[in-house]
Order: C-alpha cells, then structure tokens, then sequence
C-alpha cells in the first residue's frame, strides 16, 4: 500500500473519512475507487491544488475583487454546525462574469471556493468525528435565459464534472427555492451531467420554501434577504471588471452623519455603483425622489462594501451613506458611480 499512500498530497487524504467518501463514490467497488482516488491525487500534484487557497486571490486578484463585491452569497452554519453555501444564482449575471473574466477564472474559481469548504468540513470533521457534508441553498428568483445560454451551460458541466471526479460526496445536499416556471427544462439540461446520488440529494420548491429551510438553518443565521435575522446579502448585478472600479472618488463622512449623492436620470439608464469603507460598516441605500417622499430601491443596509445594478427611468435618486450608527468614528468611502 506505499504507493497509495505516497499518492496523498496531504496526511488528511489517508483518513478513514475521507477515503470512505471515494469507496461511497463507486458503490464500495474497491478497484473503481482506487482508480479514482489516485487519478484526483495526480490531478491535484499537476496542478498544484494544495497550495490555491493561498495562489488563486493573488494570481486572479483583478479578477476576483470585482466578483467578491457583485457575488450575492456567503458560507454561513446550519443548525447542526456543518458548512452552508448560499447563492442568489438569479440575482448575478453569468455571461456578465464569463465575458469579463474567461473560462480559466470560473474553473479556479470553483476549485477554490471547493477547497475553502473542504478546509471548513475538516475542521467540523476533527470536532465530530463524523462527516456530513456540505449544504446548499441555491435562490433562483431572477433567473432568466441568460443564464442558459451554452456558454453558461458549457461551464456548469465543466464545474460539475470536475467536482464529481475530485470531490467525491462533499454535497450533503442542495435546496433550490424561487424555483421559476420553467426550471424543469433548466434542470433537464443540467442534471444529466450530475451523477444520480447528486440528483436525489436536491430538494427544488417555489416562494413556498421556509419552513423548509428553517429545518437546516436557524432563522438567526439566514440571511434577511430569504427572510430570516441574519445580515442581507448583496442585490447581485452585472459584473464590472476591475478597471471600471478603479477611477473611484473617496468622501469622509463624520460620525452622526450622512452624505447623499443626488443623481438625475435624463432617460431610461442603467444605475450601476461600487463602493467600499475604509473603516468597517456604513449604512447605505438607494432612493427615488418622488417629491417630499423616497421610495427605497436598495434598503438601507449596513455593509462595508458592494456594487449592484438598477434599472431605472427618468427623475430624481439619491445614494446615501449614514454613518449616523457610529457616535466617534469617523468614515473614508471609495465610490464609483456609472449611468448608461
């Protein structure tokens, strides 16, 4: 058994739990698991996997800056302690991302964002003894047909080849909720690509959904956006690559202040924003002026950065920053405002 062992990149591959996970992955076929598990350690060696938590945010830093601020998502806890990734897949622009970063980027991507869990489920594992694996909670609210084109279809089953090949049983499962009309002709053209314990491991439902989530998650933890306690999670939008963040305008508001910037849109625009604080969290909204009174389009939050996207018709807006939370301390914004 040397050779097995001195295919591990890590002293963690040769753990009982985790070998466990390829002998589950091919119905306990000894021959078959093996196989698998040491073509993924060769994956791993040639291309330095080990090491891409530390390599990828620096190797793809232009990339990855702009898409932490437009990604609407986040690794929150379920109730019994185990990791939970949510994603708001309707609120983000796929071909947006594709366009402006490449294939490379999204495949690196994903193999990082794998690892960060893999390392989070580790530690969950060494606390427990146990293995139980990661959870999913995907919103589809906004999901339209661009995020079926063949480019984005191409690059889900590249993601979710690879995932299947070298992260064997790292999903405990997946719940799909705002789930649109015709999610069953999306589903179609994905789930043939998803190995069948893959499949019965997803849990699809409607606006109907929380009841159902809030058997894995504390109302505490959920995010409000899906109507929980927890902090909101950003509005999503179109991705900007870095160059369009980097001509930024930096404000200091005092604290028990605010800053309003007032926008008038001529005609039917595009309202895009990107800001970040220097100093922790500020309040921040998006208004309409409709003459003594604001309608909210993005509810005053507390956020240390964020970018989004709005459709919006001719009148008057205002962004605002409040930093009237914070009795001393004052706070320094870089913002960056586009109309088109």
């Amino acid at each position: 058994m040397s050779w097995f062992k001195n295919s591990a990149t890590h002293k963690y591959q040769l753990t009982d739990l985790y070998l466990a996970r390829w002998l589950i992955a091919r119905q306990w076929n000894l021959e078959n698991a093996s196989k698998m598990y040491l073509e993924s350690m060769k994956w791993r060696k040639e291309n330095n996997i080990d090491q891409i938590r530390k390599t990828f945010p620096t190797e793809y830093a232009k990339e990855l800056e702009p898409y932490l601020k437009y990604y609407s998502g986040g690794i929150f806890t379920t109730i019994d302690g185990w990791p939970l990734m949510i994603e708001r897949s309707g609120l983000m622009d796929p071909l947006s991302v594709l366009k402006n970063t490449g294939p490379d980027f999204i495949l690196k991507l994903s193999i990082w964002r794998s690892e960060v869990m893999e390392k989070i489920r580790r530690k969950r594992e060494k606390e427990t003894g146990m293995s139980a694996g990661i959870l999913i909670l995907i919103d589809m609210q906004g999901v339209g047909w661009n995020h079926m084109s063949s480019q984005v279809i191409d690059s889900f089953k590249e993601n979710a080849t690879l995932s299947a090949n070298n992260y064997p049983e790292a999903l405990r499962k997946t719940i799909v909720i705002n789930a649109p009309s015709f999610f069953t002709m999306l589903w179609n053209s994905v789930s043939g690509w998803l190995d069948k314990r893959t499949r019965d491991k997803t849990s699809i439902y409607g606006s109907e959904y929380l009841k159902h989530v809030l058997e894995v998650v504390s109302i505490d933890e959920l995010p409000s956006s899906f109507g929980g306690n927890g902090p909101a999670l950003t509005p999503g939008g179109v991705y900007q690559p870095y160059e369009k963040h980097s001509d930024s305008i930096t404000i200091d508001i005092p604290a028990g202040k605010l800053y309003q910037k007032d926008i008038e849109i001529q005609k039917e625009s595009k309202l895009e924003w990107n800001f970040k604080s220097k100093h922790k969290e500020i309040g921040f909204a998006v208004y309409k002026i409709e003459g003594k009174e604001k309608k909210e389009l993005f509810p005053m939050t507390r956020l240390v950065s964020n970018s989004g996207t709005l459709d919006v018709e001719p009148g008057q807006y205002a962004i605002v920053w409040d930093n009237h939370f914070s009795w001393t301390k004052k706070k320094t914004i870089d913002y960056h405002i586009v109309i088109s």
